[in-house]
């Protein structure tokens, strides 16, 4: 059975940043569905220029090195149309926040909350 696992823009943006995230999405791609919102890749694309010009790049570079990994990345990680999730967006927001107000569970079975 292949799993499925929602990515946001900050693992994106790690993707592009360095190796291992990368690396990850690639050993894994072939047991997991990685997903991300369409808005998440744009956020990435939104925020990585400042990041890599404060690491020192210069501008110039930034733009061709982005788009470079980021046309590459939807080979591992499928962009989702914001109407695919539109109509559940709401509740799930508010289990998220239910969850995030219990505190820290761990999911995985064999766990110290399961």
């Amino acid at each position: 059975m292949v799993k499925a696992l929602v990515l946001d823009a900050n693992i994106l943006v790690r993707a592009v940043l360095g190796r291992r995230v990368l690396a990850i999405l690639e050993t894994h791609a072939n047991r997991v569905h990685f997903l991300a919102p369409e808005i998440a890749f744009t956020d990435a694309r939104l925020h990585l220029p400042d990041i890599l010009v404060g690491r020192g790049l210069p501008r110039e570079t930034v733009a061709p090195l982005i788009e470079d990994v980021l046309e590459r990345l939807p080979e591992l990680v499928t962009p989702v149309p914001h109407e695919v999730y539109a109509d559940g967006e709401a509740e799930a927001r508010r289990a998220w926040l239910q969850t995030t107000r219990q505190g820290p569970r761990c999911l995985v079975e064999g766990g110290p909350s399961s």
